[in-house]
């Protein structure tokens, strides 16, 4: 199963992009649906995904493996979870924001103007409701190929995918 190579630096910037945007604090499910949104519309409309790395049906809905594991293991400094683990908060405004461009930074308002007023149970539900590639996979997860997700461009996507994989190896 190809996939794009995960950019855990870009996904901490778009991570503090989406906790500006929503003041400060986010809630942890609702950032990570927020980002998965982001990265499938890219690939839907673009043909590539901005954060990449492997995604995964889980109960909730889907997700990007990778960024998942960074979010719950706290991986990135000046991040912080609450003491629950539910929200997620950042130190100061910029974490690498140079490293977002003028589209993504158009990309991230959209996605945000679109979904920011849902609350993470809302937000469940739309991906459940409106990504066909999701599946309820019980109790565990299970993959995602990016062909499910780019529909039309499917075929692109999965030769760019498989170029990109090889040369990040």
């Amino acid at each position: 199963m190809n996939y794009f190579p995960y950019n855990s630096d870009l996904a901490k910037a778009i991570a503090a992009e989406f906790i500006r945007l929503e003041g400060g604090s986010i809630n942890k499910m609702k950032l990570i649906k927020l980002m998965y949104l982001l990265d499938r519309t890219a690939i839907v409309e673009e043909g590539y995904a901005v954060i990449g790395g492997k995604y995964v049906s889980m109960k909730l809905g889907p997700v990007v493996s990778p960024l998942l594991n960074d979010l719950n293991e706290c991986n990135w400094p000046g991040f912080h979870l609450s003491e629950r683990k539910y929200d997620v908060s950042i130190e100061q405004a910029d974490y690498g924001s140079d490293l977002i461009s003028e589209w993504l930074r158009e990309l991230i308002q959209r996605v945000y103007s679109e979904f920011g007023s849902m609350n993470k149970w809302e937000l469940s539900d739309y991906t459940h409701a409106n990504c066909p590639e999701w599946m309820d996979p019980g109790s565990s997860s299970a993959p995602i190929d990016i062909r499910q997700i780019a529909g039309e461009l499917a075929d692109e996507v999965d030769a760019f995918a498989c170029e990109l994989t090889s040369l990040s190896r």
